[in-house]
């Protein structure tokens, strides 16, 4: 209908209530052509909420996010999903794919209000997306790897917070931290900020170092 389709080959629909039990490995898709796909899922068509459990994948074609793992939860009106088991998030808004693995994955949309500046401008609505994943966090793009135990991604700034011991590795460097700030610019790294404690190392030739905290 209007709302969506829904691909199954076994299923029970509550037409009353939008109700849908899905099973068979069935597919949904959302009016705002997100998909959802899993062994079994349990949809809410009408206030737009969805669980898969087992081999889920959700893509959201409008945050530019691909999501997998063994259940996830999708709430469409919130625009904001969560993922857990073998979580794997892939992010490509930026001119690279980021792949970020951790236990547990949410993401949603942030909704703020920008003050006006002076009395002759006027405040606006902005919005932004986070992506949060902990714990046992890894990623890597093609230009860095990193570790850590919790992550917080921002896509409107391009900004990857490290949090709890967390590693970065690029080219022949690695940077380590309490806390790592990464700005992200198309498919390369902008810079680095360590606010906190800092320790760099850099390869020039193999036995040699430069080292910086």
């Amino acid at each position: 209908n209007k709302n969506g389709k829904i691909f199954t080959d076994s299923a029970i629909y509550n037409t009353e209530t939008s109700f849908a039990n899905l099973f068979h490995r069935s597919l949904v898709v959302t009016k705002n052509n997100n998909t959802l796909t899993g062994d079994s899922i349990f949809y809410d068509r009408k206030n737009g909420i969805g669980e898969a459990f087992g081999n889920m994948i959700l893509t959201d074609s409008v945050n530019n996010l691909i999501l997998t793992g063994e259940y996830g939860y999708y709430d469409e009106i919130s625009d904001s999903s969560l993922v857990t088991g073998k979580a794997l998030v892939r992010e490509f808004s930026q001119g690279d794919t980021l792949h970020l693995h951790s236990d547990t994955i949410r993401s949603y949309r942030l909704i703020y209000e920008r003050p006006a500046k002076d009395s002759l401008s006027m405040g606006y609505v902005d919005t932004t997306h986070y992506i949060i994943a902990a714990h046992h966090v890894k990623f890597f793009r093609t230009d860095m790897q990193g570790i850590c135990d919790s992550l917080t991604f921002e896509q409107k700034d391009s900004m990857l917070y490290m949090n709890h011991h967390p590693i970065v590795w690029s080219d022949n460097r690695q940077i380590f931290g309490n806390i790592i700030q990464v700005h992200l610019n198309d498919s390369t790294i902008d810079y680095a900020q360590l606010p906190e404690f800092g320790f760099m190392a850099e390869e020039i030739e193999p036995g040699y170092y430069q080292q910086l905290t």
